[in-house]
């Protein structure tokens, strides 16, 4: 019989399995974005580089307090991903990878308490019309309608670390990138 670890233990994990990036660039620039206001604030960063190239985010200290039916969701059983290799040469390998490596671990915690429900290259859930698609959307069902929790647009290779991680997106390409995550 398998050793049962619960999706707490899963979520404190990094993926593990292999990736080979290619560095091939996303370009960016929707059209409806250009009616959105860039990014020009200072913005307050929670990353930071490491010398081997990964990137590492302490969010702990600036999360939410838990809620009561947070220990729920941690004590859900979950299972890791099985072991392989991946490459990151289209966007759609980088969609693939966070729905197994990312989505399917923390999914496992909301299987209950609510479910939430995954959507792929949908129209966001929103009372406006929107034409545009996105790649991922995650909702639940609360007092009787479907709700977004979060939803995600998957790039390559498109932030400018540096640029980011100084708080200051004016310039260097990336306004237009600020205009989507705004948006």
């Amino acid at each position: 019989m398998a050793h049962l670890i619960t999706a707490e233990y899963h979520m404190g994990e990094h993926p593990t399995n292999p990736v080979k990036n290619t560095r091939y660039k996303t370009a960016t620039g929707k059209t409806w974005a250009d009616d959105v206001h860039p990014i020009t604030n200072q913005l307050v960063v929670h990353t930071y580089a490491e010398a081997d190239g990964r990137t590492n985010a302490i969010f702990e200290p600036y999360m939410e307090p838990m809620y009561d039916d947070d220990p729920h969701r941690g004590r859900e059983y979950a299972t890791a991903p099985n072991y392989r290799k991946w490459r990151f040469e289209y966007e759609a390998d980088i969609e693939n990878w966070f729905h197994t490596e990312v989505s399917n671990v923390v999914l496992s915690a909301w299987a209950r308490y609510p479910s939430i429900l995954q959507t792929s290259h949908n129209k966001p859930l929103s009372a406006e019309p929107i034409s545009q698609n996105v790649d991922a959307t995650y909702s639940a069902r609360i007092n009787g309608a479907r709700v977004p929790v979060i939803i995600g647009e998957f790039k390559r290779n498109i932030i400018k670390t540096t640029v980011w991680q100084s708080g200051n997106v004016k310039g260097e390409g990336q306004k237009a990138l600020s205009r989507e995550l705004r948006g």
